[in-house]
């Protein structure tokens, strides 16, 4: 399992809304373990909740093959010039 993609995904979901003339920065991200997961497919879906001048706030899920959330993920993101 790669964990990577819960702030892959957080912050990808940012980034087609600002990109390219922005990059985003984490500047807090909590992720809470909820089922184990040794093999299988993984899928992260992620959503803005909430996109400010300055700061985003994203939620992120990652589920197995059998639609089971195996994680899911807060993240507050800073907008950044490029």
């Amino acid at each position: 399992m790669n964990i990577g993609q819960i702030p892959i995904g957080a912050s990808h979901a940012v980034l087609t809304l600002i990109y390219p003339a922005e990059w985003t920065a984490t500047v807090e991200q909590k992720i809470n373990f909820l089922r184990p997961m040794t093999a299988g497919v993984i899928v992260c879906n992620a959503k803005v909740v909430q996109l400010g001048k300055r700061i985003a706030f994203c939620e992120a899920e990652l589920v197995n093959d059998t639609g089971e959330l195996v994680a899911k993920s807060s993240a507050t993101l800073m907008r950044r010039s490029r």
